[in-house]
């Protein structure tokens, strides 16, 4: 996707909807469900799905720069499958036989349409929603009920009132609020469904943030863990953090409900074409985190 162009709902989708066109033999594009405004949550699938690595944008709707870089590497592999030729000095048809990819660029879809279009963004809800953020929609971070999809997993979830979460807010609002229960959101069950539906190895989870890798060190944390961040970290010349991932989300959740490997990557901009070793750091990184 063009960095002129805005990553609203229908902006990603007609871009994966064109790249089903283009590789219509690599790439396999589908709904996980919808928002609570009814738009559609996308996923792209290439490889084996029996068991595949899941790379997720995040569930704020702020960090335009995450779904670029993975619609960028979805197309990047779909064109090295079509292509059959090497993608990051690997051989990506013969890796994905047995291993698969899974990406959802853009996990909160209203919150992305709220944050780009403002009002126009936001249907039917838009006089409550324009109560919430004070006609501010440029900080709108939560899904369209107020609700923030980074704090509406179980593992660390706290109720609003609990004294952990104190400096939350007790009401919906354009961030911070975690719901009143796990999971009462569809985006997040839609996410949950397709970690039960699907053999997913490992999570990686792309934030806008300062080239870092941050992998969980707490209590029934996977060893192997700390080994794959610290390859993740060498491919793509990152930091390596051994910090506690942000409670409530889903990168806890898949450690401590799935006891799956899971990783929060704190990643810039795509790197321009007058950059080319930085963009094939992140490249490789990348495509590692296919064949862990």
């Amino acid at each position: 996707m063009e960095p002129s162009v805005p990553c609203t709902p229908q902006k990603v989708q007609e871009f994966l909807f064109s790249l089903r066109r283009r590789f219509p033999q690599s790439l396999r594009v589908f709904s996980l469900g919808r928002s609570a405004m009814g738009r559609e949550i996308w996923a792209a699938a290439l490889g084996n799905p029996r068991s595949s690595a899941l790379f997720l944008g995040s569930p704020g709707a702020e960090e335009d720069s995450a779904v670029r870089i993975l619609l960028w590497f979805c197309e990047a592999l779909a064109a090295s499958l079509h292509q059959n030729v090497c993608l990051a000095e690997v051989e990506t048809a013969c890796a994905l036989e047995s291993r698969g990819v899974l990406i959802v660029a853009q996990p909160n879809p209203d919150g992305a349409a709220i944050r780009l279009l403002g009002q126009e963004g936001c249907g039917a809800m838009a006089e409550r929603i324009g109560a919430l953020c004070g006609e501010d929609y440029s900080r709108w971070q939560a899904n369209a009920r107020g609700i923030d999809l980074r704090r509406q997993f179980p593992a660390g979830w706290q109720p609003p009132r609990s004294t952990r979460a104190k400096r939350q807010p007790l009401f919906p609002s354009p961030s911070g609020f975690g719901g009143y229960r796990p999971f009462s959101e569809p985006e997040a069950g839609a996410l949950a469904a397709l970690a039960f539906d699907r053999r997913i190895r490992h999570l990686l989870c792309l934030r806008a943030g300062g080239e870092t890798i941050r992998f969980c060190t707490a209590a029934g944390a996977l060893e192997r863990s700390r080994l794959m961040a610290s390859l993740l970290g060498a491919c793509a010349g990152y930091r390596v953090s051994a910090r506690p991932v942000e409670p409530g989300g889903p990168a806890a959740w898949f450690i401590d409900g799935l006891r799956r490997p899971a990783f929060e990557i704190f990643a810039g901009p795509i790197p321009s074409k007058d950059s080319p070793a930085l963009r094939s750091r992140l490249l490789e990184a990348l495509v590692v985190g296919v064949l862990l």
